[in-house]
């Protein structure tokens, strides 16, 4: 799909399809939605592609600092945290979804697509510290692609469709426990970035399957094979982290072509492929 860099026009924007372009903030790059589109940043800062329906965006995240917000480039959140540091803890870390971590990025543009970035920062706004955690699940609206290269050690990353869990499914995070977030992401970047999770991944009790919180989760969006196998490549490492260090992929359209064994032999564990 053609762009003109340099100007606002963008052709074939979402009629009847899930294709859109958006060009980065603060470069040349050029997205497109559906998978393969990704430049990816190693800047840690957060990046989320979204289509011009989404106006508002609300989001969890923890940090090193304690601190977060998010921009589009014209509009800026508040400040978030306050409430816990994910400096060191796991445990603090995916307690994802307590209200003073999360904020909301409200008055975006209908009338184009954007991109959002997710900064760690102190009291005051400077950047400074690491992302730790971060959930999407408290967002109601799309979400096309998400690049979380470059963050180095992230704990949780909880992208788990709203009609993931239910009958013997069952989502078994005493902190989290729903998801408002359709199935709308077709692509995730992870280039330098590593899942450590020491906590259980899943667990069966009786008949039904108990996914616990942390490590990460995107069950039920919309990554083919060739978009779940680039991020098992594009995830770092994670022998030196013991546990599970889960990667849940159930309900994804790719997961009966993927290779799972590219995550499995960087000591992760794949659940739902």
């Amino acid at each position: 799909m053609p762009i003109n860099l340099g100007s606002g026009a963008i052709s074939a924007a979402y009629v009847g399809s899930n294709a859109v372009a958006a060009a980065y903030l603060g470069s040349t790059s050029v997205y497109t939605a559906g998978g393969g589109g990704i430049t990816p940043n190693t800047d840690a800062i957060a990046r989320l592609y979204l289509p011009a329906a989404t106006t508002s965006l609300t989001i969890g995240v923890m940090t090193s600092s304690g601190f977060w917000y998010m921009t589009d480039g014209t509009n800026t959140s508040s400040i978030a945290g306050g409430n816990y540091s994910a400096a060191t803890s796991q445990y603090y870390a995916n307690q994802y979804n307590q209200s003073n971590n999360k904020t909301t990025l409200s008055g975006m543009s209908p009338s184009a697509s954007k991109v959002v970035q997710i900064i760690s920062c102190n009291s005051s706004g400077t950047p400074t510290g690491d992302i730790r955690s971060i959930q999407l699940v408290s967002n109601s609206s799309d979400i096309d692609a998400v690049d979380i290269s470059g963050l180095g050690l992230l704990y949780s990353f909880a992208a788990f469709s709203s009609t993931t869990y239910s009958g013997n499914y069952v989502n078994y995070n005493s902190y989290l426990t729903s998801s408002s977030l359709p199935g709308s992401i077709t692509e995730l970047r992870a280039v330098d970035t590593t899942i450590a999770y020491s906590g259980t991944g899943v667990t069966t009790y009786y008949s039904q399957t108990r996914y616990w919180h942390g490590g990460l989760d995107i069950s039920g969006q919309l990554l083919d094979a060739s978009a779940l196998d680039q991020l098992y490549s594009d995830l770092g490492d994670a022998t030196a982290y013991t546990g599970t260090n889960a990667l849940k992929v159930r309900g994804n359209p790719g997961v009966s072509g993927d290779t799972p064994t590219v995550a499995t032999a960087k000591n992760y564990t794949v659940y739902g492929s």
